[in-house]
């Protein structure tokens, strides 16, 4: 906005010694008018109690997006016949299920929207899904699931999430291929993607 006036040296030096008193008041209010002004730069409602800073001074960023490629995932067990090309992912001519991982590297406090991923399935069938969890900061080896997506064809398929990202946990993307028979570049994984908000840019810091 427009402030009503500018504030400098001079604004700063006014009212002069020499000034008429019965100007104060005027003085006063037109003071009050400039914080005012420049405080709505600032705050959502300079009259709000408590005071809230304005997004764009906390730094809050909205529809962030995390893409993982299907070339960031790895097997949980030794497998032969995982194929990474183009940046996908693939298990050729396995007949059992078979998960893999992918970090998740998002600042503290940031809230995840929304999971999202892409297949390729040239043998369609069977549950293939991406979930979207953690593992707490212990020696105990736990996948807590937050969010998971299904597919069973060729799609790009997506859900909302609403969680937020707690200290002390090693997020991770799992995507899990089920037991059924598999040929050469049968059915792909092209990748992951989250929707997050960072309400706090501090969190970056």
């Amino acid at each position: 906005m427009t402030y009503t006036r500018t504030w400098n040296t001079a604004y700063e030096n006014t009212p002069a010694g020499p000034d008429q008193l019965s100007q104060g008041d005027d003085r006063i209010r037109d003071f009050k008018v400039d914080v005012r002004q420049r405080m709505d730069s600032i705050v959502k409602n300079w009259q709000a109690d408590p005071v809230e800073l304005n997004d764009a001074v906390t730094g809050v960023q909205q529809n962030k997006q995390l893409y993982i490629p299907g070339i960031a995932f790895r097997p949980d067990s030794n497998v032969n016949g995982v194929v990474s090309i183009y940046g996908e992912l693939y298990f050729i001519n396995q007949s059992t299920d078979y998960n893999a991982y992918a970090a998740v590297i998002l600042p503290t406090t940031a809230v995840v929207k929304s999971l999202g991923a892409v297949w390729v399935m040239s043998v369609p069938g069977g549950a293939h899904n991406v979930s979207f969890g953690y593992q707490a900061w212990s020696t105990t080896e736990a996948f807590t699931q937050v969010a998971t997506i299904n597919a069973t064809a060729t799609s790009v398929v997506s859900a909302a999430v609403s969680h937020t990202i707690a200290p002390d946990r090693l997020y991770f993307i799992r995507a899990f291929w089920p037991d059924i028979s598999y040929n050469s570049f049968s059915n792909r994984l092209l990748g992951v993607r989250l929707l997050y908000d960072v309400l706090n840019a501090q969190a970056l810091r």
